[in-house]
């Protein structure tokens, strides 16, 4: 039983923006970290990022592991360090 697909919009990207390696793999680049929060598992605290990708908006924030996503895009926490050291929050 198949179903006609709709399209939406919103979802769409535009392909003209997207590159693409020679070898077809298109890697997805990190915008900005719009939320934090820290997932509690028993006796366990988990932090997560919420971050925003290069070519999606609302639909493609997802969460991630802060450590991860630190070392896999420290430019993401310049700011943080930045704006933490201006307060005087940092040691």
């Amino acid at each position: 039983m198949l179903r006609l697909a709709r399209s939406k919009p919103r979802l769409m990207v535009d392909v003209k923006q997207i590159e693409v390696r020679p070898d077809g793999i298109y890697e997805e680049q990190p915008m900005e970290i719009v939320d934090r929060r820290v997932q509690t598992l028993r006796n366990r605290e988990i932090p997560k990022v919420l971050v925003c990708w290069q070519h999606h908006r609302t639909e493609g924030l997802t969460w991630e592991l802060e450590s991860t996503m630190r070392r896999q895009y420290p430019q993401l926490f310049a700011d943080v360090a930045d704006n933490s050291n201006a307060r005087g929050t940092r040691k």
